[in-house]
């Protein structure tokens, strides 16, 4: 052991290595002052015991543990620049502090006694961890390790990062840890422990410019902290920049504390992860706090392999998590593997001044020890943002005492509607839905599996100009909505899709266009539908309605642009609509009556398009064919394209033989030809007595084996030419090849 006493502070500038342990100490035996203006590195085999420590920058390496009532860093350790020491370059740039303790240095030390320290003596021996009171640097960064726990009083950096690991150990600071700079950037605090991160004070990371980071990781505990009330947990705001981001990973239950990472120019981020995740709402709300005065709000995401909840009800206009941004709201992520219960709180992600954020609810399944409760998920803006609800398995409805319903807000109060998509895989309960837009509505769509939707108000309209939204749902047991579908639009209608294998009810169904043409309503059941009336009149054209179900109650009327009562009103100012239904029940035998309800199959009010209308007192028992106006209409199966024939592959053509060149034949002498002998005068022969006319003598034939006896004169002019002079008439060519002949014959 290495022991050191003084009756005053023990002044130690150089090294200290030890294959024992190392102690500072007064003249009665208790834990001593020690100071250092340059090289303090001690290394020690055993523990390390001082009361006070301050001075330059300051490492201690110990195979046991360390022991301190107080460390102050006053300065970085410039004697260490350019230093062989693994950290020198860290020590000797800014005021730092490094304690490690168990570290690969270990062996056997003798005791030291320090009744001051509350052990007896002589086992003070194999200290565990690391023990300090306050800790303060000068800007400088803190570091410690240690494979048990460490205990810690308070950490005040000024502005320097703190990162504090124990990996087999608990970890506790119950006055905090304060990184804050009023002038700068805040410095990161990172704290991991196998075990607990328990009795934390306040993390301050503020800073003017840039809040720090705050990162909390437990392998197997939880998490808690002592804070002053109305105190947030942990503070990483930024006055005139952007907020600092928080993460915190346990696998164990989180007890969320109010954090708070706004910021003027940007928000910073909470990503938080546990088995379970719990909200503290006894405090001032929000819980989380991301939001940004003139900027951009920051992301939360919740994940939960288990469930999440709150400690208090709460109510639609108490904020849990607020995301808002001036210039645009942030996102809200949940993840829960086994039901989600926010009590009846607000989820904010609006904006002020520019677009709505997101919100995103994703949930394993719920049942009656995991219900699903939330108040209203609000992303409403200048434009409206967007909202995602999705349950894999399971009742998506309010499912505890005192829950209120379910509320959405996507709206753009100088702008477009946001979009909204809900499913579930059974029932859905939403109260009400918004998507409205000053200058163009937005979409809503819904679908379960298993289920059906029940809800008071689907509102997608564009109020002051642009077009109606859309609605679309599309679920498997019945539609009921108490209030209004409403699509319209103040140019173009919008668009209403509703498909249910159960019944559809509803008010009012409304998708019309003021100025523009009319939108589409599109209703399928293969049960009842049972809505009050719909509208899709247009200033221009007409829009479209398509009912296809068993039976139809239209149960309201309106007065429609030509003035007259309607139930289905597909009017428009330039041109009409059109009208399409397909009802089984006329098929059945049971008569659909226009302005009757007796059957349950008709309307109060007349159908109409403008061109064609059934008015009060029509009933229609067979298929009824207008030119706008359609009533089991057959339609014609599309023919089934005729499926293309493979194209054969051509074969491949041989490739011909060389035909071998003919020899050329010998060309014959020509042989002479006879020179002519002169021909001898002839003698006047006496001129013969006129004979008596007798018949004329029959045509000489030549007697040839090579010619046919039936040649004309001219073959035989051709034969002769050279003995016989002939004088004959000129009739067509004959070959003589064609006879065996060589040309020349």
């Amino acid at each position: 052991n290495l022991l050191l006493g003084s009756d005053g502070a023990i002044s130690g500038d150089g090294r200290f290595d030890s294959g024992g342990s190392i102690a500072f100490l007064d003249t009665l035996g208790n834990p001593g002052q020690f100071v250092s203006f340059f090289d303090p590195i001690l290394r020690t085999s055993g523990d390390v015991f001082f009361n006070i420590y301050s001075g330059a920058s300051l490492k201690i390496e110990a195979g046991g543990g360390i022991v301190g009532s107080e460390i102050e860093i006053t300065t970085a350790d410039t004697a260490l620049a350019g230093d062989t020491d693994p950290d020198a370059a860290l020590l000797s740039s800014q005021p730092t502090l490094i304690l490690r303790a168990q570290t690969s240095l270990s062996g056997d030390a003798d005791p030291v006694a320090l009744a001051s320290f509350g052990f007896s003596a002589p086992s003070t021996s194999n200290i565990d961890g690391i023990t300090i009171g306050e800790i303060t640097t000068a800007g400088g960064p803190v570091l410690m390790s240690a494979q048990n726990d460490i205990t810690l009083g308070s950490i005040v950096t000024a502005g320097g990062l703190v990162e504090v690991t124990s990996s087999g150990g608990a970890l506790s600071i119950p006055d905090g840890v304060n990184t804050s700079l009023t002038s700068g950037t805040g410095g990161n605090i990172t704290l991991s422990a196998n075990n607990d991160l328990n009795n934390l004070g306040q993390l301050d990371t503020r800073g003017q410019t840039q809040a720090g980071d705050v990162s909390l990781t437990s392998g197997s505990g939880a998490l808690s902290f002592v804070t002053d009330e109305g105190e947030a947990a942990i503070l990483a705001e930024s006055s005139a920049g952007t907020g600092g981001n928080v993460t915190i990973a346990l696998t164990d239950t989180l007890t969320v504390p109010q954090i708070v990472t706004q910021g003027l120019t940007a928000a910073g981020n909470i990503t938080l992860s546990a088995g379970e995740i719990n909200f503290d709402t006894s405090g001032p709300p929000p819980v989380l706090n991301a939001n940004s005065t003139q900027g951009t709000g920051g992301a939360v995401s919740l994940t939960a392999t288990e469930t999440i909840s709150t400690t208090t009800v709460g109510n639609a206009t108490t904020p849990l998590v607020r995301v808002s941004g001036s210039q645009q709201g942030g996102s809200i992520v949940v993840q829960s593997g086994r039901g989600l219960d926010l009590g009846a709180f607000l989820l904010d992600a609006t904006s002020a001044s520019g677009t709505g954020g997101s919100i995103s609810l994703a949930i394993g399944f719920s049942d009656a020890t995991a219900p699903i409760r939330f108040g209203e998920l609000r992303a409403s803006g200048i434009s409206g943002g967007s909202v995602a609800v999705n349950l894999n398995s399971g009742d998506l409805e309010p499912s505890v005492t005192g829950a209120g319903p379910f509320q959405i807000d996507a709206r753009g109060v100088n702008g477009t509607g946001g979009s909204v998509t809900v499913s579930a895989s059974e029932n859905i309960e939403i109260e009400s839905i918004d998507v409205t837009g000053t200058t163009g509505g937005g979409s809503i769509a819904i679908s379960s599996n298993l289920g059906g939707f029940t809800g008071t108000t689907l509102d997608a309209r564009a109020t002051n100009s642009g077009s109606g939204g859309s609605v679309a749902i599309n679920v498997s047991f019945g539609v009921e909505l108490l209030d209004n579908l409403l699509a319209t639009g103040v140019n173009s209608g919008g668009s209403i899709a509703i498909s249910s294998v159960g019944a559809i009810e509803s008010q009012q169904v409304s998708a019309s266009g003021n100025t523009g043409n009319g939108g589409s309503v599109s209703l399928s059941s293969q049960s009842s539908i049972e809505i009050a009336s719909i509208d899709v009149q247009g200033g221009g054209t007409g829009g479209s309605v398509t009912i296809d179900s068993a039976t139809l109650e239209l149960f309201g009327s309106f007065t429609d642009r030509n003035g007259l009562v309607a139930s289905i009103g597909a009017a428009g100012g330039t041109g009409p609509g059109s009208i399409r239904i397909q009802n089984s029940a006329i098929t059945a035998g049971t008569p659909f009556s226009v302005g009757s309800l007796a059957d349950d199959n008709g309307t109060v009010g007349a159908l109409t398009t403008g061109t064609n209308t059934l008015p009060v007192g029509t009933i229609v028992t067979e298929p009824l064919i207008l030119d706008t106006i359609q009533i089991n209409n057959p339609t014609p199966e599309p023919e089934p394209e005729p499926e293309p024939e493979p194209e054969p592959e051509p074969e491949p053509e041989p490739e011909p033989e060389p035909e071998p060149e003919p020899e050329p034949e010998p060309e014959p002498e020509p042989e002479p030809e006879p020179e002519p002998e002169p021909e001898p005068e002839p003698e006047p022969e006496p001129e013969p007595e006129p004979e008596p006319d007798s018949e004329p003598a029959p045509p000489e034939t030549i007697d040839s084996p090579f010619v046919d006896t039936d040649l004309t004169a001219e073959a035989v002019a051709t034969d002769l030419a050279n003995s016989v002079p002939l004088t004959v008439e000129t009739v067509a060519p004959i070959s003589a090849q064609g006879f065996g002949l060589s040309p020349r014959r």
